[in-house]
């Protein structure tokens, strides 16, 4: 199983510059609105390989980019995930001009399919509603059965 030691986000949709170090048994973000809950759980979903979707915030990366700093091409969210004996870095660079991503882990250029590898082995689903619930998904979620 892996956790989620440091997040950090460079110029990520409100955010200048901004990490967090959660604990690694945090399952659970809680906070009164606007204090970047989402931001903060949109960042860790981005990162993991999620898709833009799941997040329910919007299908274009490029929303993701603070206002303002589209041009920049320096806006990226970057993790630090616990496996087994040690830390593994992961950074999605995010290109507004394009819509488009870069990867890397520990520093090295990688791929979104290796990041998706890695997460299947930590056990991080980030596509499922459950993982990553979308405030407008919410409602829906509750009418669901118990099946």
């Amino acid at each position: 199983m892996g956790a989620v030691l440091r997040v950090k986000r460079i110029n990520f949709i409100t955010y200048d510059e901004a990490a967090v170090f959660p604990g690694a048994r945090v399952n659970v973000v809680l906070g009164a609105k606007g204090t970047g809950k989402s931001t903060l759980t949109h960042a860790i979903c981005l990162a993991c390989a999620g898709h833009t979707s799941t997040v329910g915030r919007s299908k274009d990366l490029a929303q993701f980019v603070k206002k303002g700093k589209e041009k920049d091409n320096l806006s990226y969210v970057e993790l630090d995930l616990f496996k087994e004996d040690k830390v593994v870095t992961i950074r999605r660079d995010l290109k507004a001009t394009d819509n488009s991503s870069k990867w890397q882990m520990n520093g090295k250029s990688s791929s979104k399919e290796a990041v998706k590898n890695l997460m299947s082995e930590l056990c991080i689903n980030v596509d499922n509603l459950c993982s990553f619930m979308a405030q407008d998904k919410v409602g829906n979620f509750t009418l669901q059965s118990p099946k």
